[in-house]
């Protein structure tokens, strides 16, 4: 497997990568996140076989000495209302352990128009997790 979107976030040190936690808790606040940002994954609404994704499946590791539980929430943007909606609450993500998330799964494209996207922001708080490089990937999944 090969995930689709990779990012990593630090703690301490002084790498070029972001602080773990510094991303937005409300992708809504103050602007909606960029399609483009590193914690977004853009997915089509639907497999080559027709199947649309219904879970993303998320995974991380860390070189932190003891990584932590840490909590991420998913949120999904939904073009005609111009914001982020999540559809559950924050769940652990325990480390070298996959966690599923629920995906909006439409039926058909909105108004018949082909190759809607999907687009998932996974938000992850920092938890007092220790020193290190937490490195963070997830892709949609069919079951």
């Amino acid at each position: 497997m090969r995930a689709h979107r990779t990012f990593t976030r630090r703690k301490g040190g002084t790498t070029s990568e972001p602080l773990l936690g510094s991303d937005p808790v409300d992708p809504n606040t103050p602007t909606p996140v960029a399609s483009n940002a590193d914690t977004v994954l853009a997915t089509l609404h639907e497999s080559v076989g027709g199947n649309p994704p219904r879970r993303l499946l998320v995974v991380y590791t860390s070189t932190a000495g003891a990584p932590p539980v840490l909590q991420g929430r998913v949120w999904f943007f939904e073009q005609a209302a111009g914001r982020w909606f999540t559809l559950e609450a924050a769940k652990g993500l325990t480390v070298d352990t996959g966690t599923f998330f629920d995906l909006p799964a439409p039926h058909d494209p909105a108004n018949g128009a082909g190759g809607t996207t999907i687009h998932a922001y996974l938000q992850v708080s920092d938890n007092a997790g220790g020193n290190g490089l937490y490195a963070f990937a997830m892709t949609p999944t069919l079951s």
